[in-house]
């Protein structure tokens, strides 16, 4: 079995907050459903419970309407049909070529039913604030935390509260997720995997930089038993 250091998983600092679009955090809620059901569920519960809080003062989350204008860009429109804005905003172009990811990910969650895609709306709109990306990367802290309990899933929970926490960096400085999809390597290790134009291919240390370009953080994400760990599981 391979081995790696012992030392506990550490906390992500906070993200740093730009102008959040509206299709990216879509696009984030998406992925987060699809590749961590369990911290997007506790994140759902968040946003519902600030949902209903706003709704009593008219706030911003009373409604899908901090959403609407960016996805009639795309030719959805929420008072229409909320679930096809939805899953016509997780399928669209994000400013580069991701081999097909975000359109087979937003196909597969146009038949997922309307209280699904009704759920990424709200998630959706509470990742636009900065109070629901410092939830997420509490819950995605104490996820991680939780999952350490061994020298093996000590190294996968480092790898992938890295990888979240570029995700939600990326949203949070007014960009987009990356299309990261989670495989199985020879030693039967779940490994991140990249999508790129010509094909997918596993993320590793050598190319996290260039993957989640402009983060700041991530010498602390890569650094000390995070990297050995990154190395080991994933090289």
């Amino acid at each position: 079995m391979t081995k790696v250091a012992s030392a506990p998983v550490k906390r992500a600092p906070a993200v740093r907050m730009g102008v959040v679009k509206p299709v990216a955090a879509v696009k984030l809620a998406a992925w987060l459903y699809a590749y961590h059901p369990t911290i997007y569920a506790k994140l759902l519960a968040k946003a519902k419970a600030a949902k209903a809080a706003s709704a009593t003062q008219g706030g911003p989350l009373s409604g899908f309407g901090d959403l609407a204008s960016t996805l009639s860009s795309i030719g959805s429109s929420l008072d229409s049909s909320a679930s096809n804005a939805i899953s016509s905003a997780v399928a669209s172009p994000s400013g580069g070529s991701s081999g097909g990811f975000w359109s087979s990910l937003g196909s597969d969650l146009s038949s997922a039913g309307s209280s699904v895609l009704s759920g990424l709306g709200t998630a959706a709109s509470y990742l636009t604030t900065g109070g629901g990306l410092g939830a997420l990367t509490g819950l995605a802290n104490d996820y991680f935390s939780a999952q350490a309990q061994s020298n093996l899933t000590k190294a996968q929970a480092t790898q992938s509260q890295a990888i979240l926490q570029a995700q939600a960096q990326q949203v949070a400085m007014g960009g987009y997720p990356q299309a990261v999809s989670y495989g199985t390597n020879a030693l039967g290790q779940t490994v991140p995997m990249y999508s790129a134009a010509n094909g997918t291919y596993p993320i590793t240390s050598s190319n996290f930089g260039s993957i989640f370009s402009g983060n700041s953080w991530m010498p602390w994400a890569l650094g000390g038993a995070g990297l050995i760990g990154l190395v080991l599981l994933l090289k």
